[in-house]
C-alpha cells in the first residue's frame, strides 16, 4: 500500500515539475501550473503543453516604459521603433521627434520669454501653430519689451 501511495506522489511531483517548466517556456505562472501538474497528473501536464506561447514583445513592451512612445494624434502606446502608429496610421518621422522634444522643453522652460520666443519661432518655421502657442508667445514679446504698451 505505501508503495503506491510513493509512486502517485512520486508521479505528481515530477508531472507539477514539467507542467511548472514547460509554463515558464511559454510565459505562463511557474506555481499555478506546478498545482495543476500536481493536482490532475498527466492531464495537467497535457493541458499545459497545449498553451499557446504568450507574446512576449507585448508583454515586454508593456513593462518597459522606454521601449514605448505615445502617439501624438490617438494617444496610444506604441514601440518606440514604430514609424506608423498601429492604431489611427499616424507617420512617426524626425520632424515628429524634433516638434515632440521642443514642446517638452517649451512646457519645461519658464526661465526667460525670449527662449520661449525662439522655442516658438522655431515651431513656427516648421509649420506647427497652435492658438495657445501664439498667445504665449504675443505675451512672451509684452513681457520682454517693457516699451510696447
Amino acid at each position: 500500500m505505501t508503495y503506491i501511495v510513493v509512486v502517485l506522489v512520486a508521479q505528481a511531483v515530477i508531472s507539477g515539475g514539467l507542467s511548472s517548466y514547460l509554463a515558464d517556456q511559454k510565459g505562463y505562472s511557474t506555481g499555478a501550473w506546478f498545482f495543476v501538474g500536481f493536482l490532475f497528473g498527466v492531464l495537467g501536464l497535457i493541458a499545459c503543453a497545449g498553451l499557446p506561447v504568450v507574446n512576449e514583445s507585448t508583454d515586454v513592451y508593456s513593462r518597459d516604459e522606454s521601449l514605448v512612445k505615445r502617439c501624438p494624434r490617438c494617444a496610444e502606446l506604441v514601440r518606440i521603433e514604430a514609424s506608423v502608429c498601429r492604431f489611427c496610421q499616424h507617420e512617426f518621422n524626425d520632424r515628429t521627434k524634433v516638434i515632440q522634444e521642443l514642446e517638452s522643453l517649451l512646457s519645461e522652460e519658464d526661465e526667460g520669454a525670449s527662449f520661449a520666443v525662439e522655442l516658438q519661432e522655431i515651431l513656427k518655421y516648421l509649420g506647427v501653430e497652435h492658438e495657445e502657442r501664439q498667445e504665449s508667445t504675443e505675451n512672451a514679446e509684452r513681457k520682454s519689451n517693457p516699451f510696447n504698451n
